[in-house]
């Protein structure tokens, strides 16, 4: 009557006779008729009730599509499917790292794996172990010592032939106050005013004295901050006795500023003294020669044609033409001059550059400009020059030799270092890079972002690149935000981020003087101006002059020359290379445990196989819990189904049931085909889906039975 196997339990209702098919776990059927299971003939049974033998399990009824549930494989004592290696041993853990002591070239340990006493074992793991210990410090060494990126300093020596430098050259004085005292434009009329009140002449101390005659000569005293006697001439009224009038200033520090310009009201740093009253005039004065329009300054102060008196290099004239107008704060006009062209090819004076300046001395602005010479600097070609911060003064009268050293200094970058290439700054500004110009460019940015406005000092560099819509800081708001960004500059909590170049090239220079002209050569000197278009005005002055010592201070002569043809390549570079790091690397592995760079694939390949076993091992762990799932769940479908039988298809059903051996509650609702029951639910049977069963227009068939969808059997 019932047929049972390892597998799971499927019972499915036929028609009419009731039978009962039973479909054991490898998809054997076997049928049962009622009178088969009143005489105990089930089949593979020899009892009634009974089950088939072991033998039995496999009878003609399986399909080859049902050899999915035959394992042929070996299986552990869990049921787990055993893996095998190349040499047909079963597979562990401990069986793949003996396999990788046999046959690594990694020293030490094969001498573990084939070491027959435990003592040796026990030493050679010592041993073992304690190299890898010491390797892994010297790595940890190695590796430390590389990554602080350390970097070293060369010096090298060259020969060749070098280009000069762009020269730039100003006048000391900003103005010629001939042209600001009949300039027209009464944007200058602050700037004249200021003048006028620092003359030195109307800053003399109170004079006082007693003076008489009659109108025309007459003698008297006067005191000062010294006490001291004199005779001159002054008007005087008809025997008259008077006292001079006190001045209206006396010093710098009587001269109020505000009333030349609106003054900022943030409070200025005096944490070292009070401000000095010169340094202040200098300031509003340079305020005020900003504010007036580029062109205007440009005609008010000196020009190429009236200072260069003569230019030459290596013996070739140069002239004004190959002079560029640089527009400063502090100087005014400068002019630089650089060429491609301007190439030493041998050292000494007489292949450098020669230029004879004329200073126009009498021409000066009186209580602003404090010396008579010019101002000079030397920068690579191509860059913004900054002759207040870089330059250096050449005195008149004098010939001023500067012997030239060229150094190429070449920065390491990151990790090694800081450093830039200028790119972005040379997009901008159309010029190269240089640390100071990204200072004032920083100092711009900064005043733009806060301020809303520029700083006038600046005005030449957007004019350069070519950037002429920026509106510049004039309000006391703007004044005052500019003076707190100014602080915070000297104050180093502005952060400006100006790496120095990568590349750069700096000139030693060696100082030398004499005097100059002598009193022939200022007679030549002279006459050469004269000789000169539009040069009637300073012919007459000079020529006025007869005092020689005093005719030679309107004149200066430059030379600048290499004093050798050698020039120094300063370079930094990485004192442990890359190379020369893994080179470490590998004799540090190769000294404590002897690996190579193969026995290191070696390691690599055992780390692949041991991942890969402990991969499977763990799938193998998840299918053995699966399948202790699956027969946790059989058993309790067995259980349920058994149940089921004991009540409706043991011997005596027709005897509890009537002689159908269908319960009451079928008899109701399938007298005539022997279905199961709607309510087999009540009697513990689960409603699986059937797997085996194919769905065929409404039809389950199976092995050559059928049924409609509402006679589908008990499935799992």
């Amino acid at each position: 009557m019932l047929s049972k196997d390892r597998g799971p339990l499927m019972v499915r209702w036929s028609s009419t006779p009731v039978s009962y098919i039973i479909m054991n776990g490898y998809g054997s059927w076997s049928n049962t008729t009622d009178s088969d299971r009143m005489e105990g003939n089930t089949p593979g049974s020899n009892r009634t009730g009974g089950y088939r033998p072991e033998s039995d399990r496999m009878d003609g009824h399986m399909s080859s599509s049902d050899s999915r549930y035959i394992d042929n494989g070996d299986r552990d004592s869990n049921g787990s499917v055993v893996s095998l290696d190349s040499q047909g041993k079963k597979k562990s853990f401990g069986r793949v790292i003996e396999r990788f002591a046999e046959k690594t070239s990694m020293q030490g340990v094969p001498y573990i794996n084939v070491a027959k006493l435990r003592v040796a074992k026990i030493i050679w793991t010592f041993l073992l172990i304690g190299a890898i210990a010491m390797m892994v410090l010297h790595l940890y060494y190695l590796g430390n010592q590389f990554f602080q990126w350390p970097k070293s300093t060369t010096i090298e020596l060259g020969f060749s032939n070098l280009q000069l430098p762009a020269i730039t050259v100003c006048n000391v004085n900003i103005i010629r106050n001939s042209k600001l005292r009949d300039h027209p434009d009464s944007s200058l009329d602050s700037l004249r005013a200021l003048t006028t009140a620092v003359d030195p002449t109307q800053l003399d101390p109170t004079q006082t004295g007693a003076y008489t005659g009659n109108q025309g000569q007459g003698t008297g005293t006067g005191t000062g901050t010294g006490t001291g006697t004199g005779t001159g001439t002054a008007p005087g009224g008809l025997g008259q006795t008077g006292k001079r009038r006190k001045r209206a200033v006396q010093t710098y520090k009587d001269i109020n500023l505000a009333d030349y310009k609106k003054q900022q009201t943030a409070q200025k740093d005096t944490s070292v003294g009070p401000r000095d009253a010169v340094s202040d005039i200098e300031a509003t004065f340079t305020d005020l020669y900003m504010d007036v329009d580029r062109d205007t300054r440009v005609s008010i102060g000196h020009t190429i044609d009236n200072m260069l008196v003569s230019c030459a290099f290596n013996g070739q004239t140069c002239y004004p033409d190959n002079f560029t107008l640089i527009q400063t704060p502090t100087y005014g006009n400068c002019y630089t001059i650089q060429s491609p062209k301007f190439v030493s090819k041998q050292s000494g004076p007489s292949t450098g550059l020669k230029l004879t300046l004329y200073v126009d001395n009498q021409d000066y602005i009186k209580g602003i400009t404090q010396g008579h010479g010019a101002r000079v600097t030397l920068h690579n070609p191509g860059t913004i020059p900054d002759p207040s911060e870089l330059g250096f003064f050449v005195s008149t009268a004098f010939e001023t030799d500067i012997g030239l050293k060229l150094v190429d200094i070449y920065r390491s970058g990151k990790p090694y270092g800081e450093c830039t290439d200028g790119a972005s700054f040379e997009q901008r500004y159309r010029k190269k890079y240089t640390q100071q110009a990204c200072l004032n460019a920083c100092i711009e940015e900064a005043m733009l972002s806060r301020c809303g406005c520029y700083e006038l000092r600046m005005q030449e560099l957007f004019y350069m690149a070519g950037i002429t819509t920026e509106r510049f800081c004039n309000t006391t708001a703007e004044l005052d935000c500019q003076a707190i960004i100014q602080e915070e500059l000297e104050q180093k909590t502005l952060k400006c981020d100006c790496p120095n170049p990568c590349s750069e090239t700096v000139y030693g220079k060696t100082f030398s003087t004499r005097q100059w002209p002598t009193e022939d050569y200022s007679t030549v000197l002279v006459q050469a101006i004269c000789e000169t278009d539009n040069r009637t005005a300073d012919c007459k002055h000079l020529a006025a002059i007869t005092d020689k010592a005093e005719l030679s201070k309107n004149f200066l002569k430059l030379v600048i020359y290499y004093e050798d043809l050698n020039y120094e390549r300063i370079e930094e570079t990485p004192e442990i290379e890359t190379a020369q790091f893994a080179s470490d690397v590998g004799g540090a592995i190769g000294l404590w445990i002897g690996l190579s760079m193969l026995s290191m694939f070696e390691v690599v390949q055992l780390l692949i196989e041991l991942c890969g076993y402990g991969a499977s091992k763990c799938k193998a762990n998840d299918a053995k819990k699966e399948r202790a799932r699956r027969k946790r769940q059989q058993r309790r479908l067995r259980n349920r189904q058994n149940e089921y039988f004991r009540r409706y298809g043991l011997e005596d059903d027709k005897a509890r049931h009537g002689m159908n051996g269908v319960p009451p509650a079928f008899r109701a609702r399938h007298e005539m085909n022997g279905m199961p029951p709607d309510n087999r639910e009540d009697y513990n049977l689960p409603n699986h889906s059937m797997n085996g069963f194919k769905e065929m227009d409404g039809y389950t068939v199976y092995k050559g039975h059928s049924q409609t969808s509402s006679e589908r059997g008990l499935r799992y």
